[in-house]
């Protein structure tokens, strides 16, 4: 199985009431394979979903409450500064890869 990397971002000072609540979906949602949360107000995910799919699901959460953009990414279309091990993760597509990095650290 192949994932695809998208990005999740949020205005974090609007969303600050619910920030548990949303972890809990992020680890609970069914269309997240993995997910990373290099900071406040955005989250990296893994899905074998499509684009739509993922989006359907967060706006399930989010709803009008806050403002929010899911967007596919790859590590060669982003560019800023993360921590080293999310450059690696997110070079990781395959379920194998997955599960082989994820219980490396």
């Amino acid at each position: 199985m192949t994932y695809h990397n998208y990005l999740i971002s949020y205005d974090a000072f609007s969303s600050v009431q619910f920030e548990a609540k949303l972890l809990g979906f992020v680890k609970e949602n069914g269309k997240i394979a993995a997910w990373s949360r290099p900071y406040l107000g955005l989250y990296l995910v893994k899905s074998d979903q499509d684009l739509l799919s993922v989006r359907e699901s967060f706006f399930s959460f989010f709803g009008d409450q806050t403002a929010f953009v899911v967007c596919p990414i790859s590590k060669f279309t982003l560019l800023g500064i993360l921590p080293a091990e999310t450059w690696n993760w997110l070079s990781k597509d395959t379920e194998n890869e997955l599960i082989q990095w994820s219980e490396s650290y």
